[in-house]
């Protein structure tokens, strides 16, 4: 739960840095800032999967931080605009912060959730 409450943080900084601190952005800085926020989302995904409910939030918050390093890389390309960059950081920050503050609420019930599951006649595939 704490990894996912730092991902927040750090999704709404990237948020914060994408859209309002445009000096920063439009340096070369930017992608220091944007690499390293992208290595921390991978390794707090990493880490609150072991003790998140559903690990498919952790999976897409590493996917957003794939996607943000793949955009790094992509910006040393001369003819890669600047405005692409600031968009798939603004969203990848977003969605990360989202996924992680739901995936730090969300408590479901692991009995009920595999009576549910043994209800509708469906294997109990449930990952620890």
């Amino acid at each position: 739960m704490i990894a996912n409450g730092i991902n927040v943080i750090l999704g709404i900084s990237l948020v914060y840095v994408a859209v309002l601190d445009t000096p920063l952005f439009a340096g070369p800085s930017w992608r220091g800032i944007a690499a390293l926020a992208a290595l921390c989302f991978v390794a707090f995904a990493f880490t609150a999967r072991r003790s998140d409910y559903a690990p498919w939030h952790a999976i897409l918050t590493s996917w957003l931080g794939a996607l943000l390093v793949a955009a790094v890389g992509l910006s040393f390309i001369p003819a890669w605009p600047v405005a692409a960059s600031t968009w798939i950081c603004f969203w990848a920050g977003l969605l990360t912060a989202f996924l992680a503050l739901w995936a730090a609420l969300y408590r479901r019930s692991a009995a009920r959730y595999r009576e549910q599951l043994a209800g509708n006649g469906a294997a109990a595939t449930e990952s620890t």
